[in-house]
């Protein structure tokens, strides 16, 4: 399994923002559902929970194949909204908690954010 480039997984109340190369009658925003789906044209619902975008976007292209809508599509997934995820900041430090976060972040970035 190659190594995972994304830090953050879809989940519940992501906004997404979805290409179909060269067919943009296709291209949508979905918000992710509690459930974990996204509603995607010709599919349905689509299960993209604790995915990568890159893996969302295989997940998709899998679907529109065996759907027979397409031969060899090639979907993009951006997340262009992160619904907040949390970070827990425990130990030595000034200020330990559960930290909201809304984009991917290193983890220092997240211990050197400053408190309110």
């Amino acid at each position: 399994m190659p190594a995972q480039n994304e830090s953050l997984l879809i989940g519940p109340g992501d906004l997404l923002h979805l290409q179909v190369y060269d067919t943009p009658e296709m291209e949508q925003r979905a918000r992710v559902t509690d459930a974990g789906t996204i509603p995607f044209s010709f599919l349905g619902s689509v299960n993209v929970s604790g995915m990568t975008p890159e893996q969302a976007a295989g997940q998709i292209e899998h679907r529109l194949v065996a759907a027979g809508v397409m031969l060899h599509p090639q979907v993009t997934v951006r997340v262009e909204t992160y619904a907040t995820q949390n970070a827990s900041v425990m130990g030595q430090v000034q200020k330990p908690g559960i930290y909201e976060i809304d984009t991917a972040r290193k983890v220092v970035e997240v211990l050197a954010w400053p408190a309110d």
